[in-house]
């Protein structure tokens, strides 16, 4: 109980620290009501939508992989989404809002079902480290697409550079229609499933006594994480390590199974970025950190000191 009240406290802090500090008006100024509805507020629901929805994509998919470090960025789901936005930009500059929805759904679609293939091709649910590195790989490959289209987009190189590298500022109530129209669906989806998705971590063998069909679970699974990332990437561009360290810390705090961390991990994720987003500012204010970067430095130096402590202990 006393976790759940603790998450919460930190959630309500940091939204009412990123919804009053670090701005150009003092915490002692009146607040224009334009700019608080129009641009606060719908900067922290939107950093606290896809901290959630990463970390939901991110818990979905280490459980159907059944491996800690698989997440939409390590498996290329991310990547996928990034390619067919900027292509769909590209091609069309008046793709913007719920219009980019499209490309970025098919993105983190193909995405997913190239991963479901590649895990019965290379036998996944046996070898998860060979699902890892074809995942690995897919990204890279996606990655230097997405590369080549910005490239030779000269008229939106700079728009598109910075959209890689994440970043909740300048969001709108267009931008919380989106996650909100990506996020519930999958939520509701991953609680109505939640026990299969529990049976499926003890393995394919487990799943089939229960009468449970692994292969239609994961691509059940895929696709429901396929929706939670398209959101997400839409609106914020692809955000690294998220869904890979948020489900470890939740796990950590509220327990190996999904029906104990699923929710409690999907508030620590809104958490987790809405306070990156305030540290986003914190570092160079007047002037913003994308916070892509924040999430990043966070996650790499979190699982080196994962490995040392390994190392220490071993």
């Amino acid at each position: 109980m006393k976790k759940w009240i603790l998450i919460l406290i930190f959630l309500g802090l940091g939204i009412f620290l990123d919804l009053y500090f670090f701005h150009s008006f003092s915490f002692f100024e009146a607040i224009p009501k334009e700019i608080f509805w129009e641009i606060r507020v719908p900067r922290v629901l939107v950093s606290a939508l896809v901290g959630a929805s990463l970390t939901l994509a991110g818990i979905l998919i280490q459980g159907l992989t059944r491996n800690p470090l698989s997440s939409p960025s390590v498996l290329g789901i991310n990547s996928f989404a990034s390619f067919f936005v900027c292509v769909a930009i590209a091609f069309n500059s008046s793709f913007v809002g719920m219009g980019l929805l499209i490309p970025g759904f098919l993105g983190t679609l193909l995405g997913a079902l190239s991963l479901y293939f590649l895990a019965k091709i290379l036998q996944g649910d046996i070898y998860p480290e060979r699902l890892i590195l074809a995942g690995i790989c897919q990204g890279f490959l996606m990655a230097s697409l997405t590369n080549l289209v910005v490239i030779m987009d000269e008229s939106n190189t700079q728009g598109l550079l910075f959209w890689l590298l994440g970043g909740v500022d300048g969001k709108s109530w267009v931008d919380i229609k989106i996650l909100l129209a990506t996020f519930i669906p999958g939520f509701l989806l991953s609680i109505l499933m939640m026990k299969n998705f529990d049976v499926l971590i003890l393995g394919d063998n487990a799943a089939k006594n229960l009468g449970i069909n692994p292969s239609t679970l994961r691509l059940i699974g895929f696709l429901i994480c396929s929706i939670l990332v398209a959101g997400a990437v839409v609106t914020c561009g692809p955000l690294s390590f998220i869904g890979l360290i948020v489900p470890h810390v939740g796990k950590k705090i509220a327990g190996d199974s999904l029906r104990k961390s699923l929710v409690f991990s999907v508030m620590l994720g809104a958490t987790f970025l809405v306070y990156a987003d305030l540290l986003s500012r914190m570092l160079q204010f007047p002037y913003e950190t994308p916070v892509g970067i924040i999430s990043g430095v966070v996650g790499a130096l979190y699982f080196l000191m994962l490995s040392v402590r390994r190392r220490v202990y071993a």
